[in-house]
């Protein structure tokens, strides 16, 4: 059954109610796995966790989701491969060693897409992050502006990220809110409750 009200486009659906329109390389063709940064990078599997301040939508991604999933049922990594080629005829990177999940975050008033952060790795060169799990924009009272916290996924750690209004590429340091290490963890949901986090 067809739904009348939508309207197709090449690269959005728009409803009476709201438009989804394609920002990651918009030129590809449908149906092309381009990751979120022009040029593509299909590393990064899928979005995981929004949110939105006045000037960005900051976005948070998983790294390698699919492969690493294999890889936990199929220990002999060389069949992994094989399989993850033969399943996913080559849409599905298996020569990657950086597991570093990414956040960006689109611009709206240019209407570009950067890479604002890549997740560290400890002192044994594990990273912190494979993916971010959730995100919130939430004003501490204490605050003068709303910040965006993202929540990460890890094989070891799971952490809060916090990024300032005003925070600057390259320069500025997300902060660190939240840190445990109790093993193979992840930050699913975060929600505003009596004016806290």
């Amino acid at each position: 059954m067809k739904n009348e009200r939508i309207k197709r486009y090449t690269n959005e659906i728009r409803t009476k109610n709201f438009i989804i329109r394609k920002i990651s390389n918009p030129n590809n063709c449908k149906n092309r796995v381009d990751g979120l940064i022009p040029g593509g990078d299909r590393s990064n599997s899928y979005v995981w966790a929004m949110a939105e301040t006045k000037k960005y939508i900051y976005i948070g991604s998983n790294r390698n989701l699919l492969l690493n999933s294999i890889n936990l049922f199929i220990t002999n990594d060389t069949l992994a491969n094989v399989i993850t080629k033969l399943v996913f005829r080559g849409d599905v990177p298996t020569d990657v060693d950086d597991n570093a999940a990414r956040i960006f975050r689109y611009n709206k008033s240019t209407k570009k897409i950067e890479l604002v952060y890549k997740s560290e790795t400890d002192v044994d060169g594990i990273v912190y992050e494979t993916g971010y799990r959730s995100a919130i924009t939430f004003k501490a009272s204490n605050e003068d502006s709303e910040s965006v916290y993202m929540g990460g996924f890890g094989p070891k750690y799971a952490r809060i990220l916090k990024f300032k209004d005003n925070f600057v590429i390259g320069i500025d340091n997300p902060e660190v809110v939240f840190f445990d290490e109790s093993g193979f963890a992840s930050i699913r949901s975060m929600e505003i409750y009596n004016n806290k986090l």
